[in-house]
């Protein structure tokens, strides 16, 4: 399991836990299957954009904040690894899209 998809996952299920929403009340929010959120929360999937603007407008957090886990981790290198591994296999078109998704985060 991927480290980064680890994190970000603990780091929805915080939030939502944080607001007192169930996972199904939170999935049917953000218009996903309560499934596909606890894979999400489990660090088994990674929302697409489109779903993470949605987790972002509903736990009513800025986009950057739902990468703010380093709370949940102690081992900065392994998220680090993690997203270079991520990068190289990313197509042309997914690499363009996660530069604008971090600048929107890193600012």
């Amino acid at each position: 399991m991927k480290e980064f998809q680890k994190l970000f996952g603990m780091r929805v299920k915080e939030l939502r836990e944080k607001l007192g929403h169930t996972q199904e009340e939170l999935a049917r929010m953000v218009c996903i299957s309560p499934k596909y959120l606890s894979r999400i929360e489990l660090g088994y999937n990674f929302p697409t954009f489109k779903n993470l603007m949605r987790l972002s407008g509903v736990l009513d957090v800025e986009l950057r904040e739902l990468f703010e886990f380093n709370h949940l981790s102690g081992n900065k290198e392994d998220v680090r690894e993690d997203l270079k591994t991520m990068l190289d296999r990313a197509d042309e078109e997914t690499l363009r899209l996660l530069a604008k998704m971090v600048n929107a985060v890193v600012r």
